[in-house]
């Protein structure tokens, strides 16, 4: 998978003369996957006297931002190379209880940033003169910007870092769809993407990988 990425990169720079350059923003939605994030977790500590519940792991809402590069490779066929800002992770809550304290809840976030590069074929088709409607599949490279776990509540700690536990690069799958159009010389466009990760990202023997959506618009410089 790594060599048809390296392709669609050779064709995207191999044809400058067709490429226009855009600004991509947006939403992110991202989780974990794999090993025990998946399910919810509950253990007795201390000979009984303490309990605790974590939830699986639960979305996380972050940022895109980047620029994208659109090589025509014909009228309906072209690639899409992209350079983003992206934050991962996910969320978890949950509870303590003891008999000294009682029950306590509790919230924190693993804040998982990456610098991405998606590589992307897009098919489109067209809907009226000015809009075409399109779909699109490819693979993305990414390499980790910043890795934290920050409790939230109650109360909020100072963050931890992760640097030893998660894995410096990931890499993954596109699936996405969405609409373009053109208005006053200038394509616009509204895009949802599925990214599912393909390595673990987790150092040790728990396979956790990540995996999200994100709703991005675009626009054609």
């Amino acid at each position: 998978m790594p060599r048809i990425l390296l392709l669609l990169i050779i064709l995207a720079v191999s044809r400058p003369a067709t490429a226009t350059v855009g600004l991509k923003a947006g939403a992110s939605f991202a989780s974990l996957r794999g090993g025990s994030i998946d399910e919810t977790y509950d253990a007795t500590l201390s000979h009984g006297d303490r309990s605790v519940h974590r939830s699986a792991a639960q979305t996380r809402a972050g940022v895109v931002v980047g620029a994208t590069i659109a090589t025509r490779l014909a009228i309906d066929l072209e690639v899409r190379t992209d350079v983003l800002y992206v934050q991962k992770g996910a969320d978890f809550s949950g509870y303590s209880r003891d008999w000294y304290h009682g029950e306590h809840s509790w919230a924190a976030s693993m804040r998982l940033d990456y610098l991405e590069l998606p590589v992307s074929l897009r098919l489109t088709h067209p809907i009226t003169v000015h809009a075409h409607f399109f779909l699109e599949a490819g693979f993305y490279a990414a390499a980790l910007l910043d890795a934290r776990y920050i409790k939230e509540l109650p109360p909020a700690t100072p963050s931890t870092g992760l640097w030893d536990e998660i894995e410096d690069g990931d890499f993954g799958g596109i699936l996405g769809a969405g609409l373009e159009g053109r208005f006053q010389g200038r394509r616009y466009a509204l895009e949802l993407r599925y990214t599912p990760g393909f390595v673990e990202i987790q150092s040790g023997t728990d396979a956790i990988r990540n995996t999200g959506l994100a709703l991005t618009a675009t626009m054609t410089l």
